[in-house]
């Protein structure tokens, strides 16, 4: 996979994505941004020498056009000026706008790609760089990276243009002054270098300083910084971290002001030397005093074209580390499309068997395998409960089964057809799932059902009173049109643990497909509302085959099956009953949670308080 891109490969990239979005009418502004910005300043150099080129001949006679020619200059600057600025504006709002478009394709490619690359570490640091790239402002990332070539052109075109007015003054002095610039450059492309070796790390300390702020003014938290005292720890760790970050940025900024010193007095001695020279020969007689006024102007424009062009072509260089980041990720984690196969058949809803051939997982960073060779087939309508202690491999598995990820060796199939020869939309329409970390969407409590921007009313309706919460959602004033969350409506409604669940719930009710799968949704819960939300789901299952995951064991009385997981593999099988009667390690977990509460015993005693 490509991972380094050229600057003119990102700017070719970055253009398409802003002709796409802008169509191409922008190109219009950055043309006319680019000559007016080189006829403008000419314009403003030329205009004292004119000035004075017409006070130098007879005034006599001449007084009014020299004046009239003199305001109608001056005008015409100042309408040029005003629409360079319009024009800059103009320009400025096309990039702007078309960056945050550019966020589209990123949250498109996030929706498709590979969700365990996405998972990994690796892919969560692609992730924080690309949105660096479109969120970091206007002077960062694309948008300042694509900004700079239009300003690259102009100043190119300026420094070419004043060049012809530096030779006609001396060709020594030009070659002069060209040297010069080749140093400065050579300056600028150090400090460039310089700064672009040291974004990764000024990302690293903006993200530990960003997450100490967090952590340190959580509201959340405040109950602990008070009741443990934590509160002036916390502001000195914060203190400490803020501090190094000041440290490495003035070690960044000295630098940068070292080359700005520099570079300021080299320019100096340049057009000191330069400007001495002139001055010499307009005391020699050599050039008048409006050419000196106009070679003067020359020379500083000179001066500001060079100064500007090498700021740009080192910003361009910098800015390119992050698209190169941005690009990166949009090239990271895609998934192959696959066609589907004449043999899976299967029409949508009707039951499935699960197999799994010689499964083996191991995580894209880790050194060992997660799972080993697991090897178990789930029967049609068989409810199957998945156990053990907290990272047994309970949850990976899960997701294998999804689809979410894929195995490192081995294979899983849906009635005989492996999953990954399976379009993911089509296989995903067989399998409904609730998770442990249940996420409400920030829209209506029917969309939030049915997961569609137009759901059918009548099914959500059914589907929550399923779920037990259709009497919670027809108290709301607006119903199942009621706003979930505060975090886009501040009228939104916010559901209990128990009421989420219920919800998600009523989801898979709505998906109504063949396959559940259940990871761990009642972790949060107390015992008696995990019994019983259990036994709704028991209830909503029929002849689906359901896949019970939990670290404890009330799923387990109503499966057909129990599967004991521990390192990574399959140690026991069997029901309920007959495990607790081997003795195994799924007996000695029972046995332990049992302590605290004993089935339909505890539960009833609980309940009677």
């Amino acid at each position: 996979m490509k991972t380094l891109y050229s600057i003119l490969s990102n700017y070719r990239w970055g253009i398409q994505q802003y002709d796409t979005f802008l169509g191409r009418r922008y190109h219009l502004t950055d043309l006319m941004c680019i000559l007016v910005g080189v006829m403008l300043p000419f314009g403003e150099m030329a205009f004292p020498s004119f000035v004075i080129r017409l006070l130098e001949q007879d005034l006599r006679n001449k007084t009014f056009s020299i004046i009239f020619s003199i305001l109608l200059y001056a005008l015409l600057l100042k309408l040029a000026g005003v629409y360079y600025q319009c024009l800059n504006n103009w320009q400025q709002m096309n990039y702007f706008m078309a960056r945050i478009d550019i966020a589209t394709p990123l949250y498109r490619h996030m929706m498709h790609m590979d969700y365990e690359k996405l998972e990994s570490k690796r892919g969560q640091a692609k992730l924080q760089a690309a949105m660096e790239c479109i969120y970091s402002g206007n002077d960062y990332g694309i948008e300042c990276f694509l900004r700079s070539f239009p300003i690259i052109t102009m100043n190119l075109l300026g420094f070419l243009i004043y060049s012809f007015f530096v030779i006609r003054i001396s060709l020594w002095i030009f070659l002069y002054m060209l040297a010069s610039t080749v140093l400065l450059a050579l300056l600028g492309t150090r400090s460039s270098n310089y700064q672009t070796k040291s974004l990764p790390e000024a990302n690293a300390r903006y993200l530990r300083r960003k997450k100490a702020m967090d952590e340190t003014f959580e509201q959340t938290a405040r109950n602990d910084m008070i009741l443990y005292q934590a509160k002036d720890w916390l502001i000195d760790n914060l203190h400490h971290i803020c501090r190094e970050f000041l440290r490495f940025y003035e070690k960044t900024f000295g630098m940068q002001r070292t080359f700005e010193f520099t570079t300021a007095l080299l320019t100096f001695f340049r057009d000191a030397a330069v400007y001495l020279l002139l001055i010499h020969q307009v005391a020699e007689g050599q050039l008048t005093v409006s050419q000196l006024l106009f070679f003067t102007g020359a020379i500083a424009g000179y001066s500001v074209w060079v100064q500007q062009l090498t700021q740009y072509l080192q910003q361009a260089a910098i800015q390119n580390h992050m698209m190169t980041n941005l690009r990166s990720f949009l090239d990271y984690g895609r998934l192959e499309k696959l066609p589907e196969p004449q043999s899976f058949t299967r029409q949508k809803g009707e039951p499935h068997e699960i197999r799994l051939e010689d499964v083996c997982y191991r995580y894209e960073d880790g050194a060992d395998d997660v799972l080993s060779h697991i090897n178990l087939t789930i029967h049609p309508g068989e409810k199957l409960a998945l156990v053990g202690a907290n990272g047994a491999g309970k949850s990976t598995l899960v997701k294998l089964i999804l689809g979410l990820y894929e195995p490192t060796q081995g294979h899983i199939y849906l009635d005989g057809v492996d999953i990954r020869q399976i379009p993911r939309e089509r296989y995903y329409e067989e399998i409904a799932a609730v998770f442990q970390e249940s996420r409400i969407f920030s829209c209506s409590v029917a969309q939030n059902v049915s997961c569609q921007k137009n759901p059918d009313r009548v099914a959500v309706e059914d589907c929550l009173k399923k779920a037990g919460l259709s009497e919670k959602i027809n108290a709301l004033p607006q119903g199942i049109d009621t706003m979930l969350t505060r975090q886009l409506s501040p009228d939104g409604t916010e559901l209990s643990g128990g009421e989420t669940q219920k919800l998600m719930l009523a989801r898979a009710i709505y998906q109504n497909s063949p396959v559940l799968v259940l990871d761990e949704p009642t972790a949060a819960l107390d015992p008696i509302a995990e019994s019983q939300m259990y036994e709704a789901y028991q209830g909503f299952c029929g002849n689906k085959t359901g896949i019970f995951i939990s670290h404890r064991l009330s799923s387990t009385r109503f499966c057909d099956r129990v599967c004991f997981l521990k390192d990574g593999s399959i140690t026991e099988s069997g029901t309920h009953a007959s495990l607790l009667a081997a003795g195994g390690d799924y007996a000695q977990m029972f046995e332990i949670q049992a302590r605290y509460y004993k089935e339909n015993k505890h539960l009833k005693g609980a309940a009677a308080l």
